[in-house]
């Protein structure tokens, strides 16, 4: 599959990974989420009861919610620790974000 007809949230089949794809000051991030169908691991979870009784009163998939939210916490964490990173980066360089985004965009259109 060509890089051009990637878009953010494609899925590809024979790699049953998604593609998603962000901006952390100006840099282009490419995320592959790998589905694996057959991995996965029981997770024992203690909650109100009334919440659960609740949950499945309402038709609330609990295992596909816990899920999401694991997953929107772990990019959540690695899109901070990537930002830290970067920034860490742009003070090394003595050089502030707009400069930096600037040579960037500088650098690609000489290409």
């Amino acid at each position: 599959m060509h890089r051009s007809t990637l878009k953010p949230g494609s899925y590809i089949p024979h790699l049953h990974s998604y593609v998603y794809e962000y901006h952390i000051y100006g840099i282009r991030v490419v995320e592959i989420q790998v589905d694996e169908p057959l991995g996965s691991t029981v997770l024992s979870v203690r909650i109100r009861k009334e919440l659960k009784e609740e949950a499945e009163r309402l038709g609330i998939d609990i295992r596909a919610v816990i899920e999401r939210a694991l997953e929107e916490e772990i990019k959540r964490i690695r899109m901070e620790k990537l930002s830290k990173l970067i920034d860490e980066a742009m003070k090394s360089m003595n050089m502030s974000v707009d400069e930096w985004v600037r040579l960037v965009k500088e650098s690609r259109m000489e290409r």
